[in-house]
């Protein structure tokens, strides 16, 4: 929130000191630059908000996955807005699933279109955890204002310990790790 204060006061300094320039030398197309500015910044300032409400995610993961190894997914994103949509950031927010890539990011969404976008999913705990939100975010075509919402998913995924053959389990494990395994002790 701050960075867009700070971006429109940097704006409004600029439109004010084209001002100053234009009354004082009378230039009339200066003028004109001072009102294509000004609807810039509101064209910018609204463009992402009406946008970002308007583009539909959906993620689908298997129903089971295991600790610590990769799950592949598929995000779709829909343009369903009547504008195209400009710098869509979409990103998980969960602190159980690391998503491989951390961000995906498409510069320009055609309107009324899908894309599908593959990704993987690596969860680090076990149980049976909700998707969490994914991390809408939408810019103006020039990229002045962003804007962000979180749609929360609906969908859980279980995690179950990684399973590995005897072997593997002994030349992964420390030591001590090994003398705790034999004793029933260890949880992978």
């Amino acid at each position: 929130m701050l960075q867009k204060l700070y971006r429109s006061a940097f704006l409004i300094a600029w439109i004010l000191l084209l001002f100053v320039i234009a009354t004082n030398i009378q230039v009339g197309w200066l003028y004109v630059i001072i009102a294509f500015f000004l609807l810039l910044i509101v064209i910018s300032f609204i463009y992402p908000f009406r946008l970002v409400g308007r583009i539909h995610v959906v993620l689908r993961v298997p129903d089971l996955a295991e600790c610590f190894s990769t799950v592949p997914a598929e995000l779709e994103i829909e343009n369903r807005g009547f504008f195209p949509a400009h710098l869509v950031n979409i990103s998980i927010a969960s602190d159980v699933f690391r998503m491989e890539p951390p961000h995906i990011t498409y510069v320009h969404i055609t309107r009324r279109k899908k894309i599908r976008a593959s990704i993987t999913i690596r969860p680090v705990r076990r149980g049976i955890f909700p998707l969490g939100a994914l991390k809408i975010k939408c810019g103006s075509p020039i990229g002045i204002y962003y804007s962000e919402r979180q749609i929360h998913l609906p969908d859980r995924i279980y995690v179950h310990p990684r399973l590995l053959p005897p072997e593997e389990v002994e030349s992964e494990l420390s030591e001590r790790e090994l003398g705790a395994l034999q004793r029933g002790m260890v949880r992978l």
